[in-house]
């Protein structure tokens, strides 16, 4: 599984790569979302 995070001021994405599909777990002032690609 690779895992890149890029964190902003506000926001931290962190990027799931497992079994070629990509999944975007999008974290900010919100909560918590979860977007499959």
């Amino acid at each position: 599984v690779e895992i890149t995070v890029a964190k902003f001021p506000n926001r931290a994405h962190v990027y799931s790569i497992e079994g070629g599909l990509p999944i975007l777990f999008d974290v900010d002032g919100r909560g918590s979302e979860l977007f499959p690609t």
